[in-house]
């Protein structure tokens, strides 16, 4: 819920100092789009926009809170804070708003930010991790094998050395049978839709729709504007 972050800090002002592991999830940012017509209203999105980002500015003072509290309550030296979300939200990129069912940037790329003593590599990082990854970083950074089981690669090497991950494409999938149109409408999609990237070259599949492939180089058209598939050969790559 959105008090998430309060209950938090409310619970830390009886913690004891023992070991600790704590995970916040908040909804603090989570847009309203229900009626959104931005066709008819072309200032509707500058509006919802416009209250998202309050929304993000509000959740960014909470946290700031929320690790004012830990900061007299644990040892400094051995605390890893990690900040990240579960996807971004689209506000009519590409004519549809929310998110769960395009595979575009604006829903795919979220914040990861990391602090503490054992990240030594200090600043941006432009190499290209998964969420799927950051439950096996935490684990090696704080010394602790990793399952098997558990998918994900660590990327601790990069946070410590600079060392970059030895990994494979990236792969994402879209569910969502449903999505709000820039035209106020719910429209039935053919899900599900599959991604992969490799560096900056980014491939989507709507298999379960019209069976297209759209193909970008976010290096070139960081916004995706231009479908490199929708006229004439696929690129080579």
């Amino acid at each position: 819920s959105a008090d998430a972050l309060a209950r938090a800090r409310k619970w830390l002002d009886g913690y004891s100092g023992a070991p600790l592991f704590l995970f916040v999830h908040t909804y603090a940012t989570r847009p309203v789009h229900a009626g959104i017509d931005a066709v008819a209203d072309p200032g509707a999105r500058t509006r919802h926009l416009a209250a998202y980002v309050e929304q993000v500015r509000a959740a960014d003072q909470g946290v700031r809170a929320l690790l004012a509290t830990v900061k007299d309550r644990c040892d400094a030296d051995k605390a890893l804070f990690v900040l990240t979300s579960g996807h971004g939200e689209e506000f009519f990129e590409h004519r549809a708003v929310g998110h769960g069912t395009h595979l575009y940037d604006e829903a795919m790329r979220v914040p990861l930010l990391l602090k503490g003593s054992k990240v030594k590599q200090k600043g941006r990082l432009d190499d290209s991790v998964s969420l799927v990854d950051v439950a096996p970083t935490l684990l090696t950074l704080a010394g602790v094998p990793v399952p098997a089981s558990m998918k994900g690669s660590p990327f601790a090497r990069l946070l410590q050395s600079g060392t970059a991950p030895e990994a494979g494409p990236r792969v994402a999938e879209a569910t969502r049978p449903v999505r709000l149109t820039d035209e106020g409408m719910l429209e039935l999609w053919g899900a599900p839709s599959y991604a992969l990237r490799e560096g900056s070259r980014k491939v989507i599949w709507n298999a379960g729709g019209d069976d297209s492939i759209e193909a970008y180089d976010l290096a070139a058209d960081p916004r995706e504007q231009r479908n490199l598939a929708g006229a004439g050969p696929l690129p080579a790559w």
